[in-house]
């Protein structure tokens, strides 16, 4: 599998939930993910895991 392809599933998976928005960097190894109040971060964590992926949570509040 591409580093596209890996990057448009986990893209796919989190964009499914109501409210997330996420862009997967594949040269950068990150992905960055918007998502609304409410939506438990371990959660996507989950979802990225369930994709067959690894992820740790980077918290950064916008004010």
């Amino acid at each position: 599998m591409t580093c596209a392809s890996r990057a448009d599933r986990i893209e796919r998976t989190l964009n499914k939930l109501a409210g997330v928005t996420a862009t997967v960097d594949c040269a950068a190894e990150q992905a960055r993910v918007s998502f609304p109040r409410g939506v438990n971060p371990a959660v996507l964590v989950a979802e990225v895991q369930k994709a067959g992926y690894t992820a740790v949570l980077r918290l950064r509040r916008l004010k």
